[in-house]
């Protein structure tokens, strides 16, 4: 059996830096997805500067 492993991106999220992916599709004798948690960064790379704001762009 064969596994692939494909890493996926979410529409107007910001790039990710290193080897970080938000979600990756593992496919073989069956289908897993595989989520990562949420950073507060904005889709231009702006992270807010308190918690409060941080916390709304995780949400948003």
């Amino acid at each position: 059996m064969t596994l692939s492993i494909r890493p996926l991106t979410g529409d107007g999220s910001p790039p990710a830096e290193g080897e970080y992916a938000q979600a990756c599709e593992v496919s073989g004798a069956t289908r897993w997805l595989y989520l990562s948690g949420q950073i507060p960064v904005a889709p231009d790379g702006a992270l807010a500067a308190d918690f409060t704001g941080q916390c709304e762009q995780v949400w948003d």
